[in-house]
C-alpha cells in the first residue's frame, strides 16, 4: 500500500513544472514536521494519563455495573475447568514469521495436568487468556478457571461471571523491567480491587513472585507464594545416554556465555527457543490458531527436553521450571538483578547473574535436583483451593501449612 501511493504522488510530481515540485515538498515537510509534533504531544500526554482508570471505567459498563453484587462469581459450577489459551499473544517478526512463546502452553499443560492429577472426574475446556471478559457459558454453569501466568495491561484479563478464578501461580508486571513503583498491570488491578472489593472477597491469591505478592498484600488482600506449576511436572523416568546441551538464551546473554562456555560443552551443544512459528502448522489466520493446534507442539518441545538434554542452560524461567522438575541439570541465568520471575527458583537453585557468569562464577557441571517433595505440598495446595474456594469445604488451617512449606521449601540446608 505504501509502495502504491508512492507511486502515485510520483505520477502527479511529473506532471509538475519545477516551481509546483518545490511547493509539493514544502508541503509535505510541513506535513512531516506537524506530524513529529503531534506525536510528541501524544506522547506527554499518554505518559501522564492514567489508562488503567480509563480501562477500569470501560470495563465496569461493560461487566460489572449492570450485575448486582451478588450475582457476581454465584454461578454454580460442577467440575468444569476453562485453561488459558493465547491465540492472541502472537509476535509477527520479519520476512512474514508469526510467532508464538511456547512457554504460555507450558503453563496450560502444567495447570491441566495438576487439576488432573487431583480430579480424575472433570470436564475442561481452553480459552483465550486476553478475553476472559468475553466468556461465555452454553450450559448455566460457570467454569473454575486456575489463574495461572501472566496477566498484561488489559481489562479483557478479568473473568466474568461465568469463570470462578482459582488464584494460583497469579503474576503482574512487565516481562523485561522491573521498576520499584507499580505498573501500568498493577494500577489496573489496584483501580478493580478498590471500586469493586467483593470480587475478590474471602480469596487467597498465590503469586508465582514475591513482588505480586507484597503488591496485592499492600492492598489488604490474603496473598501467599504459591510458585509455578511448571515445577510439578512429572521427572523422567529414564535419562539420555548421548551427551546434549540444550542452551536457550536471550542474544545479549548467549553473546556473553559464548565467551565462557568450556569447550567439551559447546562441542556438544544445540540452540533452542521456545518461540514457534505458527506458520509451520498452516498459513496464518488469526481465527484458526487454537490450542488444538499448539498443545502438541508444546508437547513435543517438552518431550524432547526430556528425552534428549544432559544439561540446560537458559535465562527462560518457563524451559528452566519444566527441566527442573522433569529432572534434568540446569544452570538459570538471570536477566536482571532484580527480576522477581526468578523468585520460583528461591531454595531450589542458584541463579547466577550476568556478572558471575563473565567472572567465571557458574558451575557448569550442575547435579540434576530433586523436587518432589515440593511437588507434593503444591499438587495439595491446588486441590485443597479449589474445594475451600469453589466447594466451600473448610481448609483453612491444612492450607496454612502447606503454603509455608511451599514458600520456606530449601534445597540448601
Amino acid at each position: 500500500m505504501k509502495k502504491f501511493f508512492n507511486n502515485v504522488i510520483l505520477s502527479y510530481i511529473k506532471k509538475w513544472n519545477k516551481n509546483e515540485y518545490k511547493n509539493i515538498l514544502e508541503i509535505l515537510f510541513d506535513l512531516k514536521k506537524n506530524h513529529e509534533e503531534l506525536q510528541h504531544k501524544i506522547s506527554i500526554v499518554s505518559n501522564n494519563v492514567d489508562f488503567a482508570n480509563a480501562h477500569l471505567v470501560k470495563m465496569s459498563q461493560y461487566f460489572i455495573n449492570s450485575l448486582p453484587e451478588e450475582r457476581i462469581l454465584s454461578l454454580p459450577h460442577n467440575k468444569q475447568f476453562v485453561f488459558f489459551s493465547y491465540p492472541q499473544a502472537i509476535f509477527h517478526a520479519l520476512e512474514g514469521e508469526n510467532i508464538i512463546n511456547l512457554g504460555d502452553y507450558v503453563q496450560t499443560i502444567a495447570t491441566r495436568n495438576a487439576v488432573l492429577h487431583n480430579y480424575s472426574d472433570i470436564s475442561y475446556e481452553y480459552w483465550d487468556r486476553d478475553n476472559l471478559l468475553n466468556y461465555v457459558s452454553n450450559d448455566g454453569f460457570s467454569k473454575i478457571c486456575i489463574m495461572q501466568g501472566f496477566f498484561p495491561i488489559s481489562e479483557f484479563c478479568f473473568p466474568n461471571k461465568y469463570l470462578f478464578p482459582i488464584f494460583i501461580g497469579f503474576h503482574l508486571g512487565g516481562c523485561m523491567e522491573y521498576a520499584s513503583q507499580a505498573n501500568g498491570s498493577e494500577n489496573l488491578w489496584k483501580y478493580f480491587i478498590q471500586r469493586f472489593p467483593h470480587y475478590l472477597k474471602d480469596k487467597s491469591i498465590g503469586c508465582r513472585d514475591k513482588r505480586t505478592m507484597l503488591f496485592l498484600r499492600s492492598l489488604g488482600l490474603n496473598a501467599y507464594f504459591s510458585r509455578c506449576l511448571t515445577l510439578t511436572l512429572p521427572k523422567r523416568d529414564n535419562k539420555p545416554i548421548k551427551e546434549k546441551v540444550f542452551i536457550s538464551c536471550f542474544p545479549h546473554i548467549y553473546k556473553t556465555l559464548d565467551k565462557v562456555l568450556p569447550l567439551d560443552i559447546k562441542a556438544n551443544s544445540v540452540l533452542f527457543s521456545p518461540e514457534f512459528d505458527i506458520n509451520q502448522i498452516r498459513e496464518f489466520s488469526f481465527q484458526t490458531i487454537e490450542n488444538v493446534d499448539i498443545l502438541p507442539y508444546t508437547q513435543e518441545y517438552l518431550d524432547r527436553l526430556k528425552e534428549e538434554a544432559t544439561l540446560v542452560i537458559t535465562d527462560r524461567i518457563h524451559i528452566a521450571s519444566p527441566c527442573i522438575a522433569m529432572g534434568i541439570p540446569t544452570i538459570v541465568i538471570k536477566r536482571s538483578d532484580n527480576d522477581p520471575r526468578y523468585d520460583i527458583f528461591d531454595g531450589i537453585i542458584k541463579c547466577y547473574s550476568i556478572d558471575e557468569l563473565i567472572h567465571g562464577k557458574v558451575d557448569f557441571a550442575p547435579n540434576e535436583i530433586d523436587i518432589e517433595e515440593l511437588k507434593i505440598y503444591m499438587l495439595e495446595n491446588v486441590k485443597l483451593t479449589i474445594e475451600e474456594e469453589a466447594y466451600k469445604a473448610t481448609n483453612t488451617e491444612k492450607l496454612a501449612n502447606l503454603r509455608k512449606k511451599i514458600e520456606t521449601f530449601s534445597l540448601f540446608r
